[in-house]
């Protein structure tokens, strides 16, 4: 049996030999689940930045391209809020919902073919507001200039 003691000696020791049972699967599944959703992430599960009636939600790589063009649409006098989570699993939609009160409507920008998470936030989250999707597939990274134009197309729709 995994992680039965054994005796060497006056020692009593744990073996971890494998196995492919089951019950032990599922133990080890909730084992892991119950320390990913005990956590206390605080303000670290995501950075929130800025201000304004709409939210621009990134996250990963694609962050740092959204922020400077929410940079320079700021100094246009556009205001947004910049929402980029750094934990996506498990999902925590008390903080989304948090994260974007008192927002008007929210563009989830992502790097994809299928939107995929957007998506996920829609199957884990109940916003308090509409949240449209800009999606685009790879490789090409985002673009500064092409986040600009569609972000302004987006808040004007």
């Amino acid at each position: 049996m995994p992680g039965s003691p054994h005796t060497i000696g006056p020692v009593s020791v744990v073996t971890g030999l494998p196995s492919s049972r089951a019950g032990d699967h599922v133990t080890q599944l909730d084992k892991r689940a119950a320390k990913l959703n005990g956590f206390d992430y605080g303000n670290h599960w995501a950075e929130i930045e800025g201000s304004g009636r709409l939210a621009v939600v990134a996250w990963g790589s694609s962050t740092g391209a959204v922020r400077e063009a929410l940079a320079r649409l700021g100094s246009r006098g556009h205001e947004f809020r910049l929402v980029s989570p750094r934990l996506l699993a498990p999902a925590q939609p008390a903080r989304w919902t948090e994260a974007l009160e008192g927002i008007e409507r929210a563009l989830v920008v992502e790097l994809n073919h299928s939107a995929q998470f957007y998506r996920y936030l829609k199957g884990y989250c109940d916003p308090p507001c509409p949240v449209d999707v800009y999606h685009r597939p790879g490789p090409l990274p985002l673009r500064v200039g092409e986040l600009v134009a569609e972000i302004e197309k987006w808040s004007r729709s």
